[in-house]
């Protein structure tokens, strides 16, 4: 279920007003203008574990929390949405169609399969994100474990030792390289369908 959205004014710096909102039972993430992708290069460790969990497939009509996860991949990549309400309606199939074509995927046809989940997701680890710039991919992270996973964190799309604490905790339970690290395995395994 879709949490709603309680308010959270972010500092901003002289060239952006960022205003974010955490989670809650209605919507996502408001646009937070100048996200960038903070991160390390991730690669799966071992073949199993890159062959563990499978990419859910999710086109317009569908909803839950792994389509608002993707809205929040989307605005990691500078595609900002109206509303990141959970709901996989003509505005998310419109960016991801537009996504697909300015990355040039195989697949342009605004449905988020295996292809376009590998090139959304982003490698994200502690320090993604700050109190002024916050990272929506972090925020797709703490969504996934806090809301799905019942994992107690805040969605402030900060990378902390809280964040990072619970990844660790969610890669062991999966048989997964206990890193810290948001990777492709570890992205992999918070919205498999396996």
């Amino acid at each position: 279920m879709i949490k709603d959205l309680a308010a959270r004014s972010i500092e901003s710096n002289d060239t952006h007003q960022n205003t974010v909102r955490s989670l809650s039972r209605r919507g996502f993430l408001k646009k937070t203008a100048g996200a960038s992708v903070v991160g390390v290069v991730g690669i799966a460790t071992t073949t199993e574990e890159a062959m563990a969990y499978t990419w859910p497939t999710y086109s317009r009509g569908d909803q839950g929390p792994d389509v608002g996860t993707i809205q929040f991949l989307l605005g990691e990549h500078s595609y900002y949405l109206d509303s990141y309400d959970g709901i996989y309606g003509p505005e998310t199939e419109s960016n991801v169609y537009a996504f697909q074509r300015d990355y040039g995927l195989s697949g342009v046809d605004g449905i988020t399969g295996p292809e376009t989940w590998s090139a959304l997701t982003v490698t994200v680890s502690r320090g993604s994100g700050s109190p002024s710039n916050r990272s929506y991919a972090t925020g797709g992270v703490q969504y996934q474990l806090s809301e799905v996973y019942g994992y107690n964190i805040s969605v402030d799309g900060i990378y902390g030792p809280s964040t990072e604490s619970a990844v660790e905790s969610f890669q062991s339970s999966r048989n997964l390289t206990v890193d810290g690290i948001t990777g492709p395995n570890t992205w992999r395994a918070l919205v498999s369908t396996a």
